[in-house]
């Protein structure tokens, strides 16, 4: 059932989904496991080296081209059911980003002052879509995926025609970014120490990578497989590097119309809440045009826990970029 979430005055009200899942996926999960773990039928390519994607998914058909940015630690088949439910909408290249989920890491140097690791995705990424001569892309983030597509989006400049936020974060809130250099660095080794106990306490780590338990059995244990699988060193890596870099000249570079999905915390007022992430995006990105959309209920992973309702505003925003105006409800 869709129920609306008020928004700030004078918008459009946004809709919702409440979840109630069925037991039998819990029944069944030794089979639904085993049938996540076969691939989209769409064309694969493995790469390893520095500056490459150790997976590259291409379905190669539809009208809009979707670029899909996994989260931390995720493979590109965190999206393997959003591009079979989509399969005859899109043209949709999911990535995996070096060393997420098992792959190997990139051979490049850790614990320094400088970017390496997210400069490396991204550069990977930007050769991505120069290899395949894409001239009109919709980069889709999900969490962390936000972070390195905006990277990307600001190199790619009027090639990027519109960017979806799914539960991602994609501005530097100065709560935890600093303007001055030294304290980034700071900011940065402190993650590297603070987190150091991941590295050899293995309960830790598997209380680091506990899976939500709103999502589906044969799901959490998919992605609990693909964080288990991604080495602390890597993980701690990439973490680091989000203190050193600042996203809110790159969004402001970004032309493109936002569509920015966002769970709504547990225990906090929507139409506040609207209004606080409203003002967030006017201080770091004051020029963004960004249409943010609440869901209840949802948990981080918006796209596997309200699989149709995401379908959905992402269909109406990529029509009213096209200007089709949005689908029938």
């Amino acid at each position: 059932m869709n129920d609306p979430i008020p928004g700030p005055a004078g918008e459009r009200p946004v809709f919702v989904r409440r979840l109630g899942w069925s037991l039998w996926a819990k029944k069944f999960a030794l089979v639904a496991f085993v049938a996540v773990a076969f691939p989209v039928p769409v064309a694969a390519q493995a790469l390893s080296s520095a500056g490459t994607l150790p997976e590259i998914v291409d379905s190669n058909d539809g009208e809009a081209t979707l670029l899909l940015l996994p989260c931390m630690s995720c493979r590109w088949r965190s999206f393997d059911t959003f591009m079979e439910r989509n399969k005859s909408r899109y043209r949709m290249i999911a990535v995996t980003v070096p060393g997420f989920g098992g792959t190997p890491a990139p051979p490049i140097p850790r614990n320094t002052s400088d970017p390496l690791w997210h400069q490396n995705a991204v550069a990977a990424l930007e050769r991505l879509i120069e290899e395949r001569k894409i001239t009109d892309l919709v980069i889709v983030g999900h969490s962390f995926g936000g972070v390195l597509g905006t990277a990307l989006a600001a190199r790619l400049g009027d090639r990027v025609s519109g960017m979806i936020f799914i539960d991602a974060w994609p501005t530097s809130d100065r709560s935890w970014f600093s303007d001055s250099e030294e304290e980034r660095v700071t900011l940065a080794f402190r993650v590297t120490t603070d987190q150091a106990h991941l590295l050899t306490d293995f309960d830790a780590w598997q209380s680091f990578n506990a899976v939500s338990s709103q999502l589906p059995i044969d799901r959490r244990l998919a992605y609990h497989g693909w964080f288990m699988a991604t080495s602390p060193e890597v993980v701690i890596q990439y973490w680091r590097e989000n203190h050193l870099i600042d996203l809110n000249p790159l969004l402001t570079s970004i032309k493109a119309p936002m569509l920015d999905l966002k769970a709504l915390p547990t225990g906090r007022d929507s139409a506040a809440y609207a209004l606080d992430r409203r003002h967030h995006w006017q201080e770091n990105c004051p020029t963004c045009e960004v249409n943010t959309i609440l869901l209840r209920e949802t948990g981080h992973f918006i796209h596997e826990t309200a699989p149709l309702d995401v379908d959905r505003f992402i269909e109406a925003f990529l029509r009213e970029r096209r200007g089709g105006g949005a689908p029938s409800r």
